[in-house]
């Protein structure tokens, strides 16, 4: 448990919806507040609830009000708060204690909604990028251009190998007829000056680079075209996140009024089961704790109010 005696500012308005309580007026002992709070403070620490935290602290109504009162608080997870208030009203004492709810959001299930967004999202990306890709690859393969585009590479790598073919037996001859050596002009700068003659030379044949340009051209064009239009797609991936996470969400909130009857049942942390345990054993706790302290300050508590029922720590929720 952890214990702090110093005195905090709280604003009333913050502490959520209201659970249960209970108040009561004891005639002629308003002297006895202060003895019976500080009572009541001394016998919560001793109680040492667990993952109970006791405060004193000082209300404050709203950010727009500076009217402050002075309460014990406890609280425990998630967000259960119970105020402890005593004042002198004339000559009585008033007592009470009143235990709030704070809806808190539901951090766990919110990161498993983005989470299946993000992925859901990367998915539709890689199909769109994949349905594109295939698409450019579909064009080009059965279009007429990509025909002629193979035919001219398949006639110009055949006139290069003619060429090259040519030019090592030229050179194989004149090494013989000049040098007397078949391999005389054979050195590796004149291989390489060789093939590049055989490359260039039969672009110039049957309008060969002619067509393996315009086949160039248009496969260029093509891939530019659809990886514009990918791009395009890819730019919008944010709105298609949008889309699937307010789909979630509005499933969610469809699921959550099917089965628990509220909207939010699946976006705001209600307490569990073992938490409502939790939250009406501090309540009780802290019921007997004030009967205590106030009949250890003589006060008769037979004659007060009766508290019979107590509520979980659940809405319409009675222990």
């Amino acid at each position: 448990m952890d214990l702090k005696h110093i005195r905090h500012a709280n604003l009333a308005s913050l502490l959520g919806y209201y659970l249960d309580g209970w108040a009561d007026l004891i005639e002629g002992m308003g002297d006895k507040a202060e003895e019976v709070e500080n009572a009541v403070f001394d016998q919560l620490i001793q109680q040492n609830m667990p993952d109970v935290n006791v405060t004193k602290v000082s209300m404050r109504e709203g950010f727009l009000s500076g009217e402050y009162r002075d309460y014990i608080k406890t609280t425990t997870s998630p967000g259960a708060t119970t105020t402890i208030y005593f004042s002198k009203h004339g000559k009585n004492l008033y007592a009470s204690w009143r235990s709030f709810i704070l809806v808190i959001p539901n951090l766990k299930l919110l990161l498993i909604y983005l989470l299946m967004s993000i992925v859901i999202t990367i998915i539709v990306g890689l199909i769109i990028t994949e349905s594109i890709i295939f698409k450019i690859h579909h064009l080009i393969i059965n279009s007429v251009n990509w025909e002629i585009f193979k035919d001219a590479i398949g006639r110009w790598a055949l006139f290069a190998i003619l060429v090259f073919g040519c030019e090592l037996l030229v050179l194989v001859v004149a090494g013989r007829v000049i040098r007397r050596h078949e391999r005389a002009f054979l050195a590796k700068g004149i291989i390489i000056i060789a093939s590049i003659f055989a490359i260039i030379i039969p672009l110039f044949v049957e309008n060969i680079g002619k067509e393996i340009g315009q086949g160039i051209s248009y496969i260029f064009k093509t891939y530019w075209t659809g990886f514009g239009l990918l791009l395009f797609k890819l730019i919008n991936i944010p709105l298609y996140a949008l889309w699937t996470i307010t789909i979630i969400l509005v499933l969610a909130a469809i699921l959550g009024l099917i089965i628990r009857r509220n909207i939010f049942a699946f976006f705001l942390k209600e307490p569990s089961l073992f938490d409502a345990e939790d939250i009406s054993a501090m309540n009780i706790s802290v019921h007997k704790v004030i009967l205590r302290a106030l009949d250890s300050q003589g006060i008769d508590i037979t004659k007060l109010r009766i508290k019979r029922d107590f509520k979980g720590g659940r809405r319409e929720e009675n222990v």
